[in-house]
């Protein structure tokens, strides 16, 4: 827990016996779970992916996963819209959902978008990829060993194979940046079924409370 950053209104609390977890200064709700647990796990899924890549095909996943990510990023911001119960305290929902919550959508939108940003900015660091595939880790020896022997393809077929995996993933915009990455690496072939699913609106961990 500790090694996984929260942003503003989530805190990183330590209890009195020595026990980690997160609290929320807006709201005043504690969590054991990270606030963006769900994100995180699906953020490993693709780093998995992105991490299985040599240099240059990486590089395109992660250009194309930025692009997707902003834009996902910005609709789902446009879709929440602030009211005031009888009290005159805000409170917004989501236009399409109708989720209601009290923290501002910037809390949970915002701070997950950033999150997935850093998470390609370190992939962007080859001194960085380096250190996790020298890992001690089973799971990430796996990986090291896909990237040594993708590298000694002559062809881009194992590349695109890396990539074409996300174009199942339940997330419209990984599926997005998975068919534009296979178009940048040659394979047009490939297309993302049209299921839709949101990082933010489905899966966000918020605190959901009754419409006034």
């Amino acid at each position: 827990l500790a090694g996984a950053p929260v942003h503003a209104p989530w805190l990183l609390c330590r209890g009195p016996s020595g026990e980690l977890f997160f609290a929320n200064e807006t709201t005043r709700c504690s969590s054991f779970m990270h606030p963006f647990h769900v994100s995180l796990q699906k953020l490993a899924r693709v780093c998995r992916t992105l991490l299985a890549l040599p240099k240059a095909p990486r590089r395109t996943l992660i250009a194309a996963l930025r692009e997707a990510w902003e834009k996902e990023a910005n609709k789902e911001f446009g879709m929440w819209c602030a009211a005031a119960d009888e009290l005159g305290q805000e409170y917004f929902y989501h236009a399409d959902s109708m989720a209601v919550m009290w923290e501002h959508p910037r809390d949970i939108v915002w701070n997950a978008y950033c999150m997935k940003v850093a998470a390609l900015e370190q992939l962007e660091d080859d001194g960085y990829v380096m250190r996790v595939l020298s890992d001690t880790r089973a799971d990430v020896r796996g990986s090291a060993a896909k990237v040594c022997q993708r590298m000694g393809d002559v062809a881009s077929a194992s590349h695109a194979e890396a990539v074409a995996d996300l174009l199942v993933d339940e997330c419209e915009w990984i599926r997005a940046a998975a068919a534009e990455a296979l178009l940048e690496l040659g394979e047009t072939g490939k297309s993302a079924p049209s299921t839709t699913t949101s990082w933010f609106s489905a899966t966000s961990r918020v605190t959901i409370h009754s419409a006034p």
